[in-house]
């Protein structure tokens, strides 16, 4: 809960999850390994690297394709991010 009147006057409240606002504090690639570790799996950092911009490409060219008229929801967009986390975790 803000309480200092930071934002009292404010117009607009940009949220962003895909690093056009905002930068994560440590790199999304540190964050999904240090979650592996949590769980006890060996990842080899160069091979998930990998894994992940190509399954970036893929998830994004997917949804694309599939809503060309750049339609969007609060649905599309949790369906979008649990698959792609789902094969994140596979």
């Amino acid at each position: 809960m803000i309480t200092t009147g930071v934002l009292s006057g404010a117009e607009a409240v940009f949220f962003d999850a895909g690093m056009t606002l905002l930068a994560p504090a440590k790199p999304i690639l540190d964050v999904y390994l240090g979650a592996a570790d949590l769980v006890g799996a060996e990842m080899d950092r160069v091979a998930f690297q990998h894994h992940y911009q190509t399954l970036w490409k893929r998830v994004t060219e997917d949804f694309r394709s599939a809503h060309h008229e750049l339609e969007t929801s609060d649905a599309l967009e949790r369906d979008a991010w649990r698959r792609f986390t789902l094969e994140v975790a596979r």
